[in-house]
């Protein structure tokens, strides 16, 4: 069995003029970010998983978004430095829409790809898609994660990455999209 467990969490700021025209700071992002996967190997390039994600933003479209799926992943390309695998399954979703107490609950559909091409010894490039419809909120989620990594040694590597989140149902003066860009840096010791 095959497990992946993630937690990030997110903040932003931007520097914006009053109505004096004088330059200050101010909060644009705060999020938190968890999920946990589980797959289990059916055949040589296929699997079932189960997937478990929430969110938590005080400034995007959805206060609260968290998801439980289920379904079938399969390895649709696979080269020497190139893989391509898929996921399709169903679950449900709770969603708290932003400036409200009140929660709505939907059946979920999902679709995922991911493609990593190890482009040379030292750098990677990832493209990961997903896209969750779910009908009884009227919205469809899409996360795009775009990513490229380079090890400098084997105790020290660095990315950059683009990632966007859009959702088609949002409340009035919320953006439908959201978007991060970052850089980090792994040192091993």
């Amino acid at each position: 069995m095959d497990k992946q467990i993630y937690f990030r969490h997110v903040e932003k700021e931007a520097e914006i003029k009053d109505s004096d025209g004088n330059k200050m700071t101010q909060e644009t992002d705060d999020r938190w970010n968890a999920s946990a996967k589980g797959s289990y190997k059916v055949s040589g390039k296929s699997s079932a998983f189960v997937l478990g994600s929430y969110a938590d933003t005080q400034y995007g479209a959805y206060a609260t978004y968290a998801t439980v799926s289920g379904g079938y992943s399969f390895r649709a390309l696979e080269k020497e430095n190139l893989f391509l695998d898929l996921d399709v399954g169903a679950g449900f979703v709770d969603a708290k829409v932003q400036g409200t107490d009140d929660s709505d609950d939907s059946e979920l559909y999902r679709g995922s790809a991911a493609l990593e091409w190890k482009i040379n010894d030292m750098t990677k490039f990832v493209q990961n898609v997903s896209i969750e419809h779910a009908p009884s909120l009227d919205n469809t989620q899409t996360i795009t994660e775009t990513g490229v990594s380079a090890s400098f040694s084997s105790s020290m590597q660095m990315k950059f990455g683009f990632k966007t989140i859009s959702n088609t149902n949002v409340a009035e003066g919320f953006e439908k999209t959201d978007t991060e860009t970052s850089v980090t840096v792994v040192v091993n010791f």
